[in-house]
Formats: C-alpha cells, structure tokens, sequence
C-alpha cells in the first residue's frame, strides 16, 4: 500500500463508558470543543497518506477533462468486423456492425469524487453509447460491443494523453463483455490506470434470446445509469462519507477482497438511507457500522433490497444477494453468495481489530485459503462457481473467486484465468466418495447428469441404493480431484492448477502419532500391574509426539557397520569413524507412583526410590508386555516395542519443570484434536525456524506461538500450509513492542515491559510467558525480519531456503557425519516420497538422542561465545553459521584473563583468528570438512 506505518498515531484504549458511547456511534465532539478520537486522527492520516496531494488532483482533474473530449471526438463508422485489427476476441465471418455514436464520457466512482487510492489508483470513465441499428439478439451485442472497442482502440493508439503500450483489454470478472484499460502519459500514469467501459443506456434484448445474467446485468447497468451512480458518487463527495468510502476500500485491499466495482459505495448508500449512518458520525464510526452490518447479514436464502433495513426471503430467477429499490433487479448479477459471505466474514473479523491491524496489514489468499485453484481458459465466471459448489458441496465451508489473470494487451491473444479459493471443512473435506440420492428419486437423474460416466450405482449395508462418486488418491488429493472432474465435464478446454499443497513435501510421518498410540495400549497395562510397592497412579506423556510435533519419522534399523555394535540387546558407539548413526528421539513420558507416607525428605534418597521403583515398572512390564525390550537407562526406563521407544522418568504431576511440561502437554494435545491443522503446521513452523538456523529458539516456544496463532484466528485453515502462512503473517504483523500475543481467555495485569521479548499467553504457564522466556529481543527481531522475507515472495519451498551472506564464517560438516541427515529439505525434495513404516522386527535397543552436531555446537558456544554465535539446522543442516559478536579492536591495555584466543602484534593485544578457526577445525576432527571465511576482513 506504500502507507508510512510509523507516522501512524499510538491509538490508546478507551474508558468503558467512551468505548460504549463511541459503538453507539454517540462519541461526538464534547461540549463543543474540538476532541479528537486518535482512532479517526489515525483514519484521517491513513487517508490522506494515499489520497492524490491537490497538485495532482488538479493535473488528474485536467487529463480526464482533455481525455474525455479526445474520446467524445472519436468516430464509430459502418464496417465489418472481419476488416477491423485487434478485435478483443474473434467474430463469424458473417458478423455485422451498422457503426455507432458516442452519447457521452464522464468520470465515474473515485475518479469522479476525487476519492481515489494510491498507489495502484484504478479508476472508471464510462462511455454511453447509441448504435445506429439496435441489437436484438446477445450474439449481435457482443458483435457490436467488440467492433466498437475495436474502433476505440484504434483511435487511442495515437492519442498522446497515454502512456505507450499500455492499451489492454480487460474482461472483469463481474462483467460480461471487455472493457479497455490505459494509463496517461507522464507522471501520473506511473500509479494510476484507467478503465474505460462502454454502456449503452437504452437498450433492450429479446428475452427468449437473452440469457438471465446477461440480462441482469444489461438492467444493472442501465439502473446506475439512471441514477444510482449519481446517487453513491454524490454521497461519496461529503467530507465524512469519502474518508470512510476510501478507508472501505483500504480495507477490501488489505483483505484481498475481490469485489465488484461501486459495491462499498452502495452498501454505504444502503446504510445512509436506512439511518444506520448519519453525516454527525465520524469516519470510523462509519467504517465500524459498516463491518457490524454486513457481519450481521450472512443472506443464507436471503436478498436485501436498496434503503430496506431487514432482508426478504429469496425469490425469482436472480441469486443476487443485492437487489434494487424495486424489489426485483439485481445491482450486481455476477456476484454470488459465495463471495458474499466471503465479504461478511471479512467484515466480522475486521470489527474486532482496531485502525492498524484492519488497514495496515494485508492479508493473501494463500493464508485465508486452504487451497487456491487457478482454472485457465475461457470460462463463465458465475457458472464456474456455481457448479464448483455443486460438486464439492459439504466438503467446504468457502468457495469465493479471490483473483485472476483478466488483462491482455490489444495486440496480443486473449488468456484468462480465474483464482478460486477454498475452505475445507475439516470433518468431511477428506471423505473418498461423493453420495447422490437413492437410485430411485427424481434428482438421481440431475446427480447422473452432472458427474457423467463417474457416477455409479452402490448398495449400502441398510440396502439402500445410492448414486456414489468414488475418488482414489491421498486424502489432501480429493478436493483438488473433485475440482479438475468439474472443470473437465462442465468447462472443456479449461486446465486446473493447484496451490496450497506444497508444504505437504516437507513432512514426512505423523508427527509422533504411532508412538503415541502405543502408549495409548500401554496405559492400561501400566495401570493394572498390581506387585509394585506403590502403583502407578498417573501416566502422562511429556514428548513431542503427545503432541504430534515431532519432526520426521524415527525408523528404527538392525545394527550394522562399524560405527555401532551390539552388546546384550543395546546399540553401542565403537568410536570408530563412518557413517553416524541414525537420531531416534524416544517419546518421553512421566509415571506419577501413588503418594505415601513412607517416601523419604532428602532430594537425593528420593532420587533412589524413584530409580528403585522404575526399575521394578521395568521388570512388571517385561513379564506383562510380549516382545517388548525394558533397559534403564540412567535415572529413565526404556522400552521398546511395536516399533516405537518410549522413555519414562517418575515425577509429580504439576510440580517442578516436568510436571508443569505435563500440563502444556496436555492442553497442546487438545488444540492438536481441535485443530485439524496443527500437527502439520507446528512441524513446518519448526523446519522453517531451523533452516533459517534458528536453531536456538526452544521448540515449545514455537509451539505455544502456533496454538495460539490458531485458537485466536477467526479464519482457522484446515490445510497445514495455509495454518503455516497465518502463523509467518502473525510474527510478521503482531507489534512485540506494545502488546503479547494472547491465547483466547489468557489475560495479565503486568506491563509489556515486565514480559519477556516474545510474549505469548497461554494457558498452564507458572508465570505469564513462561514458556517463551529464553527467547531474546535479537532472536525475536530476527524471527520476525525472516517471517516478513518470506511473505515478500509467492508462497513455496523457497522460504525453506536460508541466506548466508550475513554471517562471518561457515563451518562445512561431513554429510555423512549428521545424524538427522534423513530430514534434509534438499533430499525430501528430491524423493518426493515418504518414507514408509518398518515392517522389520527389531529386538535390540538403538542409539538414543545421540546428536554430535548439537554437541559439537554447544561446545563452540560455551568455549567461544564470548567471541562468536553458532546457529545451525537442526534438521540435517550441514552448515554451522558463525557470526561475530565484536570484530576484537586491539587495545593497549589487556587483562591477563583475556588473553584466550589472543596475539599479540607490534605491541598490541587482537584476536587470533586463524588459531582460533584451527581450534574449530580441530574440536570437530572428523565431523568438519573445512573453514570458509566469508568475511576476510576478519583475518587482517
């Protein structure tokens, strides 16, 4: 939008009793001085930040006045179309044009009540045509239409008021015929294009000959040309009114609503006239009734009528949500009430934020959307959407157009394409088989000629007989399978493309679901062993995958090769050098025994028991549990079975770190049931942060950012990907500074300042922020520079990929060396295939939590953080980024305890660089292949 964010004014909050009176729309001017809201200030700057200053309005003002008589002068002779160049989509042969006469070329909407947006200004000159013979069929409309535009553009490719090679075509996608789009010559063409539309006031069709849209659309265009134009353009140049007028229309750019043309000036004319807004409110006031009534008008089977304050019920031909004065003609025939309620929930969710985050932070589709398809070709926008919903029915929630390629240049060929967005609904989007009616009822027909040769006949086990289309393939395929069947049955010649699913090739696994079911089989065993001294009283899991957060699939292999061997059923290191060992992280979990009076005071005697007792759980469940391998392993109890380890330790539920770990756990482990979404997610979020080498933020911090992130969302996505993009669009957008970012129903009374740099609140915290409290304000900031980066581009595997260029040296690792090389995004990318589950059975415990990456990383921060930071990619990164704290300026004076990694040259005390980066190479023998020094300054 090119707004100056910074300039805009801190709004403070409100008392009660004004917050009352200002949404009763009663927050005047006090006793008659001059109190101003700092909301409606922060309106009025955002306003006159992208309204044209009065110096261009003035040459604007000029060019359409000079523009418009140029295009008054224009000539529309007798010819036959096939004779005419450049026509915006081919004519028979046999097509005739009897030539026309131009009636008349005003501005119309922004342009005409000086209200226009910048930058990307579009505004709308309307021609008013009369032909010479009036047509009686739509196919000679559309021959004239075309002949005269052909004419027009002709003309204008000579005219030296516009910008060269900016003449195009346009075919809107709430229009059914082109318009021409240009800029003006200079300056103001820079941000600003005009589209001039060709209207012909006194015409009427033969209705037999005439579709129902099209004629719709023809008495649409004729009620504004009779009036209703002048009506909203005339509202729309009171002072008040424009403001808010243009803060709608920020909005809708924000929101990437996708609209038709005077829409917002007619709902606002539509709340003037039934009194919901008054000239004595102010802008926001206004902007803020507006969102509260198009909120509380979802239209399901409904219609509102101009000036009438109460819907009616749906009747006649026309699905238009809109309807005029009269009661019947439809103000926008080409919108549907799917893109209607797309409008609404904007609305609603736009009345609960305040002038920043409504007007300053846009919003892609890729984020509100769980898929976008992009449907290439010629096609009729309505009816797309129309059989659209007709063949994915419950499986969503939202289907509304969010965009398309609908410009092409005069003397180009014409390509289209619309952008549908959708919304699953999570509980049947992923369902294999689309169920018509019984064979036998009268719409079985209507469900066979839909579908075609898919639909088939299937008896159900209560005997009834269904019409049925059957849908093979992944359960995120079905949807984009139902949308490529529709578009290849009902729309020929058309090709679907598909985005939103690319984030599915970076996951592999479930996140840890398989090691949770089986601790979901062991419960009950754990629970009944009844020879332990004390029994268990409570089993929570502590892991991430009770979560369903883990990253990657832990395939546990037979020992084998030189770096690991077998001692009585336990993996062991030889020391020797090779391939390093595969990660396995075992899901952890905490067995509370029952309470007693017996369990002794002292820390460590309880330490003792803990073992001792864990250590008779082991042997109870040996006996219990077939082919399950029990060890204890230091102070933990690991088993191995089904594939999958688990290791457990004895705690107090809600006590100390681990029992308030339980806690969160649990709760994350709701938000992973109510939100389809989550797993995936929380998984992409932490493979984004760790390409990005942002390694050093805690893993639970992310995922207490992600669960809030989803539970306080109005538009939660089903996808994984599209949850991710609202998570990157949050950091991106959320001022850290002024306020956390809260979990619904989690509030504090401490100030901002007493909060961590990452503030979240969330549910099960000791303290507010409490699981976010190691992350620092450079952490936090860099987060948040890299969130707003990646949105900066189209949404893809590229925001996996990190930049270097800022870092001083990079320490290249053995690939061969990394144990979590299976995870790297490189390699994913490459198969394209998941890993699949092992089928072979495994008796020996593998290596657990053996990470020498980590390792090696920690040991550089501890030796040489003074001087350096170590940031890595903890899922099969192979680059250690290292960046410097201080260049180590020489200093006459030095105290002997720091002297560590230092030279001394011609009588000076430096960094030795080169002996340190030595050390580097050295600490990590056999894991570092080499040193590169990419800042070489830093050896001078």
């Amino acid at each position: 939008m090119g707004i100056k964010r910074d300039a805009v004014p801190n709004t403070a909050s409100k008392s009660a009793d004004k917050r009352a009176r200002f949404e009763a729309g009663l927050d005047l001017l006090p006793g008659g001085t001059g109190h101003a809201d700092l909301e409606d200030t922060a309106v009025e700057h955002i306003v006159r930040e992208v309204k044209a200053p009065k110096v261009v309005q003035e040459k604007l003002d000029i060019w359409v006045e000079n523009f418009s008589k140029f295009i008054t002068g224009c000539s529309f002779p007798k010819a036959s179309p096939s004779t005419l160049p450049h026509l915006p989509s081919p004519l028979p042969l046999t097509a005739k044009y009897p030539g026309a006469t131009l009636l008349s070329c005003s501005p119309v909407g922004p342009l005409n009540t000086k209200s226009l947006v910048f930058p990307t200004a579009r505004g709308q000159l309307l021609a008013s045509l009369q032909f010479a013979k009036q047509p009686q069929t739509a196919e000679k409309l559309h021959s004239y239409l075309s002949s005269c535009l052909a004419q027009l553009v002709s003309q204008l490719s000579s005219c030296p008021l516009l910008e060269p090679d900016s003449l195009h075509y346009q075919l809107s996608l709430f229009s059914n015929w082109p318009s021409i789009t240009l800029r003006p010559a200079g300056k103001l063409g820079k941000h600003l294009s005009i589209e001039l539309v060709l209207t012909v006031p006194q015409l009427s069709l033969q209705a037999a000959d005439c579709e129902q849209l099209l004629s719709d659309s023809l008495a649409a265009d004729q009620l504004f040309s009779s009036g209703l134009q002048v009506e909203v353009d005339s509202l729309s140049s009171q002072a008040t009114y424009q403001t808010a007028v243009m803060a709608l229309d920020i909005w809708a750019r924000q929101a990437t609503l996708t609209l038709p043309r005077n829409l917002l000036g007619t709902i606002m004319l539509h709340c003037h006239t039934t009194t919901l807004v008054t000239n004595t409110m102010k802008p926001w006031q206004m902007v803020k009734k507006v969102w509260g009534t198009l909120a509380a008008l979802p239209l399901a089977n409904q219609q509102l009528i101009l000036g009438v304050l109460d819907p009616v019920p749906s009747s006649g031909t026309s699905t238009c949500p809109l309807l005029g004065r009269d009661g019947t003609s439809p103000l926008f025939p080409a919108l549907t009430h799917a893109q209607w309620g797309v409008l609404v929930l904007a609305a609603a969710r736009a009345g609960g934020m305040g002038v920043e985050g409504s007007l300053l932070k846009s919003l892609k589709a890729e984020l509100v959307f769980d898929r976008v398809f992009e449907v290439k070709g010629e096609v009729e926008v309505v009816k797309l959407v129309k059989n659209l919903c007709q063949g994915l029915g419950g499986r969503l929630t939202t289907l509304a157009v969010v965009g398309g390629e609908r410009k092409w240049k005069v003397k180009e060929e014409r390509r289209l394409s619309v952008e549908v967005g959708v919304r699953f609904d999570p509980t049947v989007y992923w369902q294999p088989a689309t169920q018509g009616p019984e064979a036998s009822c009268v719409e079985a027909q209507q469900f066979r000629e839909f579908w075609g040769d898919r639909s088939e006949l299937r008896r159900f086990q209560d005997g009834v007989v269904k019409e049925v289309v059957v849908w093979s393939g992944e359960k995120e395929d079905v949807v984009g399978s139902v949308v490529r069947a529709v578009v290849g049955r009902h729309h020929k010649g058309c090709e679907v493309e598909e985005r939103g699913d690319w984030g599915g090739g970076l996951l592999s696994g479930d996140g840890g679901g398989e090691a949770k079911a089986v601790l979901d089989k062991l419960v009950p065993v754990l629970y009944g062993l009844e020879k332990l001294p004390l029994k268990v009283a409570a089993v929570a899991a502590i892991g991430g995958q009770a979560r369903r957060s883990k990253v990657g699939q832990d395939l546990i292999k037979e020992v084998g090769g030189k770096t690991v061997k077998e001692e009585n059923g336990v993996a062991k290191l030889t020391g020797k050098l090779g391939m390093a060992a595969q990660l396995v992280e075992p899901m952890d979990v905490m067995l509370v025994a029952e309470h007693s009076g017996k369990w002794p005071k002292d820390g460590q005697a309880v330490r003792r028991v803990r073992l001792a007792w864990l250590g008779e759980v082991g042997r109870q469940l040996e006996k219990k549990v077939e082919k399950a391998r029990v060890k204890v392993m230091g102070e933990r109890l690991v088993v191995m079975m089904s594939g999958q380890v688990l290791r457990f330790c004895v705690g107090d539920r809600g006590e100390g770190e681990l029992g308030q770990l339980c806690e969160l756990s649990s709760w994350l482990g709701g938000v992973d049931r109510t939100w389809p979404a989550w797993s995936g997610c929380v998984r992409l979020v932490q493979r984004w942060a760790a390409s990005h080498l942002l390694s050093t933020i805690p893993t639970i911090s992310l995922e207490v950012s992600v669960a809030t992130v989803l539970s306080s969302s109005p538009f939660t996505p089903t996808s994984p990907t599209a949850a991710f993009l609202l998570w990157l669009h949050t950091m991106a957008t959320h001022d850290w500074n002024l306020s956390p970012l809260t979990y619904p129903g989690c509030a504090t009374t401490m100030p901002r300042s007493s909060l961590p740099p990452m503030a979240v609140l969330c549910p099960h915290s000791p303290s507010p922020s409490y699981w976010t409290r190691s992350v620092t304000w450079p952490e936090l900031q860099r987060l948040v520079n890299l969130a707003t980066t990646s949105l900066s581009s189209p949404p893809s595997t590229s925001m996996f990929k990190p930049s270097l260029t800022c870092y001083e040296a990079l320490i290249h690792l053995k690939p061969l060396q990394v144990p979590t090389r299976n995870l790297a995004i490189s390699s994913m990318l490459e198969t394209k295939e998941m890993t699949p589950s092992t089928t072979i059975e495994v008796s020996t415990l593998p290596i657990l939590s053996h990470n020498p990456v980590s390792l090696f990383v920690s040991t550089l921060q501890s030796c040489y953080g003074n001087l350096a930071n170590f940031y890595y990619d903890k899922f099969g990164g192979t680059v250690v980024a290292v960046k410097l704290i201080t260049k180590g300026e020489a200093k006459e004076k030095v105290k002997l305890g720091d002297l560590t990694c230092k030279m001394v040259t011609e009588g000076t005390v430096s960094t030795n660089w080169g002996a340190v980066m030595e050390d580097w190479a050295i600490l990590g023998e056999g894991l570092v292949r080499e040193v590169e020094v990419v800042n070489t300054d830093l050896l001078l």
